[in-house]
């Protein structure tokens, strides 16, 4: 078996969560354990500038 196969345990599904991030400046900390595929949608700005689904 290769890792590739294996389960990701770090996904919100197998209960995981980001208890720290030191910088959520171009995106949430939440996005890390997201398993939606990322999209990118031009002119959506929040309080920070840009808003981003992946992590930078």
């Amino acid at each position: 078996m290769t890792w590739e196969q294996l389960p990701d345990l770090a996904v919100r599904r197998f209960g995981g969560a980001v208890v720290w991030a030191n910088d959520e400046f171009f995106a949430e900390r939440e996005n890390l354990v997201n398993t939606a595929d990322p999209v990118f949608q031009p002119y959506t700005f929040g309080h920070k500038g840009q808003v981003y689904d992946g992590w930078e």
